[in-house]
């Protein structure tokens, strides 16, 4: 099936895809939940890549 990379929103977390991502893998698809560093404004690209789950 599909790979979803899901993305939160600002003042959220990779916890806010807690109730979808069972649905997704109930109908066969994958899934990576991004949990970024939003405390840090300073954070570079290499350092977000390293909070995905």
């Amino acid at each position: 099936m599909s790979l979803f990379c899901l993305v939160h929103g600002a003042f959220q977390g990779a916890w806010c895809w807690d109730l979808l991502i069972p649905h997704l893998a109930a109908q066969g698809h994958q899934t990576v939940a991004m949990d970024l560093p939003i405390e840090d404004a300073s954070a570079s690209l290499s350092q977000f890549a390293l909070y995905t789950q």
